[in-house]
């Protein structure tokens, strides 16, 4: 991953968690995933939960916010990002997220577990 792309995250997380905003993340169950969620420090602002369903993994982020979607992906290259801001989408989006949510299990602690 890009260096820029990795310090404006940190910079975002950071004024996020300033700011008591809070961010759920589902992530793929894999050695990978829990290695970096072991090494990420705790906040009370993030959650976090692994889906065990049988979908393909991929390397895109959706983020979720103010009724729009933003899809960035980061492959081998600079990130290309997307932003739509449609409502209905942004409903039908936040609908399926809920539901992944809901089945997914609680992963958030995992950074304060030896």
């Amino acid at each position: 991953m890009h260096t820029l792309y990795i310090e404006l995250r940190e910079a975002f997380e950071k004024k996020r968690i300033g700011k008591k905003i809070t961010k759920k993340m589902l992530l793929f169950e894999n050695a990978s995933a829990r290695a970096t969620l072991k090494q990420r420090p705790y906040d009370d602002y993030t959650q976090f939960r692994f889906v065990k369903e049988k979908l393909e993994a991929f390397t895109v982020d959706l983020q979720l916010y103010d009724g729009k979607l933003l899809h960035t992906t980061y492959e081998d290259r600079e990130p290309i990002a997307m932003l739509i801001e449609d409502v209905a989408l942004f409903t039908m989006q936040k609908n399926m997220f809920d539901a992944l949510w809901h089945t997914a299990h609680d992963a958030t602690l995992l950074s304060i577990q030896s």
